[in-house]
């Protein structure tokens, strides 16, 4: 392995464990936190899978729009307009709320 110009090396031995913060990685603090920031943290994943899910579901029903209208024309396409309609709308929402 090369060296870079100007920087040493991070022996292991450096390393040291945190004895003031201990826990099991990233997640090891959560049970310290106080529970309206636990509720807080919750509802935020919450509302990123929804946005994820609203996301999915956008991207296959403007697919299905618009190959119907490729196929058949623009006609009768009144309720999938309206669903991607509340689709982006909840997309939005969820990006705000997040």
């Amino acid at each position: 392995m090369t060296e870079l110009p100007g920087r040493a090396p991070l022996l292991a031995s450096e390393s040291t464990v945190d004895s003031v913060r201990p826990g099991k990685g990233p997640l090891g603090a959560l049970p310290a936190l106080v529970p309206a920031v636990r509720r807080a943290l919750a509802l935020v994943g919450f509302l990123s899978f929804l946005h994820a899910a609203a996301l999915v579901a956008q991207a296959f029903l403007l697919a299905d729009v618009l190959a119907a209208i490729v196929g058949a024309g623009v006609g009768g396409r009144t309720a999938q307009l309206a669903a991607l309609l509340a689709l982006v709308a909840t997309r939005a929402l969820t990006g705000w709320a997040v």
